[in-house]
């Protein structure tokens, strides 16, 4: 699956209601300007088989009470990788677009039905609006219902492990929807 960019998407127009229930999708803005969290839950394919089953706990994860890790091979293969290295695999992206919605290279232990991708952010100051946008009009080039959509971001600020983000040197939200439940246009 090839990146998804403003400029793919542009002449898709996203009703006002759709934006209006994205916004309670995404991680609140005081939860990302927190410095310290509680020991979160940690998702696991043993007890989280299928993307449904993640659906039910979508606030959790959007909450940070319920966060993503990857497997051990492929936290590994991360943990080896020079970061300017994956920084520059994402920038050619972001040198036209402000935003672009790609896969995560590196994706979590999660259930396989689950396509998991990130929305990468150049400006970390960008309006919550754009990024609202963008998600609006990647949700509809996707056909996807919200209903079946998981949206969390990581702050970038805070120490508390498990919770903070690996890789702060772009703003990135992650977006999983099952992988069964969309048309591929």
């Amino acid at each position: 699956m090839d990146a998804i960019t403003p400029k793919l998407i542009a002449t898709l127009i996203p009703e006002a209601v759709l934006i209006k229930e994205l916004r309670n999708l995404l991680t609140p803005k005081s939860i990302l300007e927190q410095s310290e969290f509680k020991k979160p839950y940690v998702i696991s394919p043993k007890d989280f088989q299928t993307h449904q089953s993640l659906l039910e706990y979508r606030t959790e994860i959007r909450d940070l009470k319920l966060v993503p890790v990857k497997d051990d091979i492929t936290h590994e293969a991360y943990n080896n990788t020079d970061k300017v290295a994956l920084l520059s695999t994402i920038l050619p992206f972001l040198e036209e677009s402000e935003m672009v919605l790609a896969p995560n290279l590196y994706p979590y232990w999660l259930p396989t039905d689950t396509d998991q991708r990130l929305l990468w952010v150049r400006d970390r100051d960008i309006s919550e609006e754009k990024i609202l946008e963008f998600i609006a009009r990647s949700v509809i080039f996707l056909n996807l219902s919200l209903d079946n959509l998981i949206i969390f971001e990581r702050p970038l600020t805070t120490q508390a492990k498990l919770v903070k983000g690996s890789f702060s040197h772009l703003r990135h939200i992650h977006f999983w929807f099952d992988k069964n439940k969309h048309e591929k246009n």
